[in-house]
């Protein structure tokens, strides 16, 4: 099975390159190089767009965020006052 791999493989290397692919590496750098100013273009777009959205989120949270007044009975998950602790949860009804 190798052996016919490698000499189809052989046989393709000597054949002589088809005429459009021989143009096929200067066709696709040409491409490349037109493509470079729309490139640019799109960086612009996205910075633009990802400076909005910095600003939106930075005057969402400091203009329409009120403090949160802090809660003087707060839980402490490790406290045996814990409505969920285990010694209440075994105590049952008492």
């Amino acid at each position: 099975m190798q052996d016919d791999l490698d000499r189809a493989l052989a046989r393709l290397a000597a054949a002589p390159v088809h005429a459009r692919l021989a143009d096929l590496d200067a066709g696709v750098l040409i491409r490349l190089a037109g493509d470079a100013g729309e490139a640019r273009r799109g960086y612009g777009i996205g910075a633009v767009s990802a400076v909005g959205a910095l600003i939106m989120g930075i005057a969402t949270s400091t203009l329409l965020a009120a403090p949160e007044p802090a809660r003087a009975g707060a839980l402490a998950p490790f406290a045996s006052s814990a409505p969920f602790a285990p010694s209440t949860l075994l105590e049952g009804d008492r």
